[in-house]
């Protein structure tokens, strides 16, 4: 938004220097202009009344009233503008539980793994190309969509060591 009003005071002062008119009044013009989806000028807004400008007007027009349906509008506005951003944004991320099939990312490269615990933020997944457990962030996960090859590989147990997994607790029996 205030990009917005930076384009249009260049507007302003373009078109004032290129015409060799004051840029007041062209500024006081764009005050006065009823904006669309309110029904009310910037000024009617701010002040509560209409500001005499170079365009004649009936001296009732100009006595103050407080503009009640501005705020009424705007909010109607943001619900809209909540309903939209709530069907283009992103859903809240997945949680997900011991065992699920899951991509993970590495270095650009997705991989295919399984979740073996939940961190606070992130999870502990075991890929399943090489059988080490590594922790990612939420961001870096992704459902599984493909059935994995499984490999029985064993583990290195010093990157996740309080961790057992099934072939560990054979060789312990």
């Amino acid at each position: 938004m205030a990009e917005k009003v930076v384009n249009i005071s260049k507007q302003i002062l373009r078109k004032s220097i290129k015409d060799g008119t004051d840029y007041r009044e062209r500024l006081m013009e764009y005050n006065s202009t009823p904006l669309v989806n309110l029904n009310a000028s910037l000024v009617q807004t701010l002040q509560s009344r209409r500001i005499r400008t170079t365009l004649p007007s009936a001296f009732k027009k100009l006595k103050p009233k407080i503009q009640k349906h501005v705020y009424q509008s705007l909010c109607e506005q943001k619900k809209i503008q909540n309903n939209h951003s709530d069907k283009v944004t992103r859903r809240s991320p997945l949680q997900y539980k011991k065992g699920d099939e899951v991509v993970t990312r590495s270095f650009q490269i997705w991989c295919t793994a399984v979740i073996v615990s939940k961190s606070s933020r992130s999870y502990w997944v075991r890929k399943y190309s090489n059988n080490k457990v590594f922790r990612r962030n939420i961001s870096q996960i992704k459902p599984s969509r493909a059935k994995p090859n499984h490999n029985d590989l064993t583990i290195q147990p010093e990157l996740m060591p309080e961790t057992l997994y099934e072939s560990d607790q054979k060789t312990q029996s």
